[in-house]
């Protein structure tokens, strides 16, 4: 373990007693940039519809 993920660690301890050791989410708590729902949705439609995987859809198309 790192000197930075011990010392993240201790302080979150001494601030949260038990409670701040136990193991905490990664996920954002929000995000700003997401993608419209409705982009989202034609996406997953599309690709049902042409059955092609995402590695199909991330090409580049000069290829």
């Amino acid at each position: 373990m790192s000197w930075g993920c011990a010392s993240k660690r201790v302080n979150r301890w001494r601030r949260y007693g038990e409670l701040g050791l136990q193991d905490r989410s990664a996920a954002p708590h929000r995000s700003p940039h997401t993608t419209p729902a409705w982009v989202t949705e034609r996406v997953e439609i599309w690709r049902r519809d042409c059955r092609w995987s995402a590695f199909r859809n991330v090409q580049p198309a000069y290829t």
